[in-house]
């Protein structure tokens, strides 16, 4: 099994997402999982921000443990997320593709999975024919201002 996560990230002009996408990046790094994992970051290559990041990435990623691609992408493509989403989807030979944000981190689960991308195998295992999965939970913070000051990383 295996799975393709698309996100996309513009820190041009909101400059933290580029720190959200490392860190999103190294939530898949720091927990391992039993499915193949794919990530397609959609970005303008104009945004050194998020270039910068997925340079590091790719230097960290010690044995090609994640597949990574890139996928330049005009600001207004960007914009409309879910139109250069689907075409960076369409493209894609997994079984399973996640759509997300960069502010999404990806975790295991210390009760039943080794990560929660380890979901697919575990319905695929049980034989059920499964086209979507939510999860059960989604931490959050409602308060935008509180959330991007407990995020907020001092260069």
């Amino acid at each position: 099994m295996s799975i393709r996560i698309v996100t996309h990230c513009y820190a041009k002009e909101l400059p933290q997402y580029a720190e959200f996408l490392r860190y999103q990046l190294s939530s898949l790094l720091l927990n391992p999982t039993l499915t193949k994992v794919a990530v397609s970051v959609c970005h303008d290559p104009s945004d050194t921000d998020t270039f910068n990041v997925l340079d590091r990435f790719e230097l960290n990623n010690k044995g090609g443990r994640l597949r990574l691609d890139r996928f330049e992408m005009r600001p207004e493509q960007l914009g409309r997320r879910s139109l250069g989403r689907n075409m960076v989807a369409l493209k894609q030979q997994e079984d399973y593709v996640w759509f997300t944000d960069v502010d999404h981190l990806f975790y295991h689960d210390s009760t039943r999975f080794r990560s929660c991308l380890d979901l697919v195998n575990f319905h695929f295992m049980e034989n059920k024919e499964v086209s979507m999965i939510y999860p059960r939970t989604i931490q959050i913070h409602r308060e935008h201002a509180l959330g991007d000051a407990l995020t907020h990383v001092d260069h």
